[in-house]
């Protein structure tokens, strides 16, 4: 047999290579995993979210349902303000502020002051049996489909890994494929680090349950997750993921809600679960579009090596314009009409007890949230914040007498989804203006 030539060889591993497909242009993409929480891409419904890490071998994705919050329903009012009210008046008037202070701090802050945290509902787990290293790696999110993607080669299987949050369906979806060569086993397991723990379905082996009560007395929740394709028993070409959540926080069964969304999802294939997707974003996503100068070397670079440079005084003037898409996407994944509105974190936290509770800051922040969603299109997303106004004013009514003898409602620096409208916090929260 003869020799090949070296054209020859170049040629053929030309041939043999396989293509990489172009990304779509409204996307943050990266030639690694996240190494930080931080740094995984999110994806969201407005009432599920998921931060995936995009991993090869291990891979996390972490969870979210936007009720699994620590406390319960309470007043938080202090029988005592209104006997202050006047006498914390008189000596601010009089220019005594410290006395004030100290005054109001001791009586006029609700009971208990403090309020408590929004909670990571748990973590998806993937251990991935591989035939060798990964190699060729990229994970993106394409913000015009709301989908997060890994792409890697590990041997000779080219793999894939789809994620995305369904509003039509209400389920996070997860999908891995190997369009050459194969994959796994892959193990999955559902965990979280507190307050929960992990079953099978005594009736489907295929179902992995999560259930916990948070903190061990407060909302209770679930999630399940149904498991398909041929990697989760043995060396295969396809993984399929559908994960439901619920809690009990507005007065239903986590198991029946569950049972009965995956039931609903049963008989739709793995792609009309996506276009279902798909059209359901696009509605709301697609009616704006922003278009900078762009300088075609910068934006083949991936979005952290972007941002570098235009740390170091580089222009990117389209890095601008997905920067305005991803805030627009952030808005649609974290506030839908049903939902509560976004928080502090949007509706992503990984954290027990996380920064500022992750919950609703009724002085600057919530309203900063919702800055956008006229201006950029997004007026449906707008409803959450109405609705919970309504709440706000049913909790803050209650409040506005027990505090100030007053008519009407108040709220003040911060709330929660439990009722809290009384100061908090801190000496700070004695500002009843959060209504306004």
């Amino acid at each position: 047999m003869p020799l090949l030539t070296r054209r020859q060889l170049m040629a053929s591993a030309v041939t043999l290579a396989p293509a990489v497909e172009p990304l779509p242009p409204l996307s943050l993409w990266y030639r690694q995993p996240a190494g930080r929480w931080v740094e995984a891409l999110p994806a969201g419904n407005g009432r599920l979210a998921a931060m995936v890490f995009g991993g090869t071998s291990s891979e996390r994705i972490q969870l979210n349902e936007e009720t699994v919050w620590a406390g319960r329903l309470r007043s938080h009012d202090n029988p005592s303000a209104l006997g202050s009210l006047n006498e914390v008046r008189r000596l601010l008037f009089e220019g005594r502020e410290l006395e004030a202070t100290q005054l109001a701090a001791k009586t006029m802050m609700g009971v208990p002051e403090r309020i408590e945290s929004y909670q990571p509902l748990g973590d998806l787990l993937l251990e991935t049996a591989l035939a060798a290293g990964p190699a060729s790696y990229r994970r993106w999110l394409d913000l015009d489909s709301a989908i997060a993607v890994t792409e890697f080669t590990a041997g000779t299987a080219a793999i894939r890994r789809e994620v995305f949050v369904s509003a039509p369906d209400q389920l996070i979806v997860i999908r891995m494929t190997a369009s050459s060569g194969v994959f796994g086993p892959v193990q999955v397991r559902l965990t979280r680090a507190a307050h929960a723990r992990t079953d099978p379905d005594p009736a489907n082996p295929g179902v992995l349950i999560l259930r916990g009560q948070v903190n061990g007395e407060g909302v209770a929740f679930e999630a399940r997750a149904e498991i398909r394709g041929d990697a989760a028993t043995g060396p295969g070409r396809e993984l399929e993921i559908r994960i439901a959540a619920a809690t009990d926080w507005r007065g239903l069964q986590p198991s029946a809600v569950n049972a009965k969304v995956l039931a609903a999802a049963a008989s739709k294939s793995y792609g009309e679960l996506k276009r279902r997707h798909i059209a359901d974003h696009q509605t709301y996503f697609r009616r704006v579009s922003l278009s900078l100068p762009e300088d075609a070397e910068a934006a083949a670079l991936p979005t952290d090596e972007r941002l570098r440079r235009v740390k170091q005084g580089a222009a990117d003037e389209s890095l601008a314009a997905l920067y305005f898409q991803y805030g627009r996407y952030l808005l649609l994944g974290s506030s839908r009409p049903g939902s509560l509105p976004a928080n502090l974190q949007g509706k992503w936290n990984d954290q027990m007890k996380a920064p500022w509770n992750s919950d609703y800051h009724t002085n600057i922040n919530l309203q900063m949230n919702y800055w956008p969603a006229e201006p950029a299109a997004l007026s449906e997303m707008h409803t959450p914040l109405f609705d919970y106004m309504d709440l706000l004013a049913q909790w803050g009514a209650k409040t506005a007498k027990v505090h100030y003898g007053a008519r009407g409602w108040v709220v003040h620096h911060l709330s929660n989804i439990f009722g809290m409208t009384a100061p908090a916090d801190g000496i700070w929260g004695v500002w009843p203006m959060g209504g306004a």
